[in-house]
């Protein structure tokens, strides 16, 4: 995917602040070529591990997950934290925030 934000290493975390948020979902790449890796994601004290790798698949696309909802819009803060063993990889292609 050539858009997004790419890590290949570990190192410091990727931050976003978002006003009055009710729902975060984040879209990754994933990849059948065994060297996709993982992304810890918190949102708050809620911590998400997406995985990119996916040995049994048919190629490259793009996945989705919500990861936060709420009824009351409040502050949020967003950290990616990259979870990579060496020749791995994990793309973020998007955010969405309402």
């Amino acid at each position: 995917m050539p858009w997004g934000w790419t890590a290949n290493e570990n190192g410091s975390p990727l931050v976003f602040k978002f006003p009055k948020c009710r729902n975060i979902g984040v879209v990754f790449e994933r990849t059948n070529s065994g060297k996709g890796g993982k992304c810890e994601i918190s949102i708050g004290e809620e911590k998400h591990i997406i995985d990119s790798n996916f040995p049994d698949g048919w190629g490259i696309y793009a996945d989705y997950r919500m990861l936060f909802s709420s009824e009351e819009a409040i502050d949020i803060t967003m950290e990616f934290k990259p979870m990579l063993k060496p020749d791995e990889k994990i793309i973020i292609a998007g955010i969405m925030v309402s």
